[in-house]
């Protein structure tokens, strides 16, 4: 692929899906898994946060149950130093399945990088973690 595609031209392949998508946006914001997607690839393949935060903001009535756009906006707001909408995103995923691992994970990252006075539950959301990766191999 590399041959065909250099990392501008998928860019802006990306940019194009993207509009295209809005453009029927009632059929976007209904499908959380493509927005899910989407959001997630302009976020690592592409470092477009504002884009990708957009896209996952996309559709919200339909968020109240996906806790996968929770935790992706989380660790989106993380990357970009936005602590305290990461750890509600990560709230918000945790709310919705308190099973989802990667959410107590992402919260005790945060936690931990916020201030020194939220380290205990930055540890009690490691131990968290941990124990449901556990619950994952018995």
């Amino acid at each position: 692929m590399g041959r065909f595609f250099n990392r501008k031209a998928l860019h802006y392949l990306f940019l194009l899906l993207f509009f295209i998508v809005l453009a029927f946006g009632t059929a976007f914001s209904s499908s959380p898994n493509i927005r899910n997607y989407l959001g997630e690839e302009l976020f690592l393949k592409f470092q477009l946060r504002t884009l990708a935060i957009y896209t996952l903001n996309t559709g919200k009535s339909n968020r109240s149950t996906d806790y996968k756009t929770y935790f992706l906006l989380g660790r989106i707001y993380f990357v970009d130093g936005d602590l305290d909408k990461s750890i509600n995103a990560f709230n918000q995923s945790i709310e919705l399945n308190n099973t989802h691992k990667e959410s107590f994970y992402g919260r005790g990252l945060s936690y931990g990088f916020y201030d020194n006075r939220y380290l205990t539950q930055a540890q009690i959301d490691f131990e968290k973690y941990i124990e449901l990766e556990k619950k994952e191999f018995e």
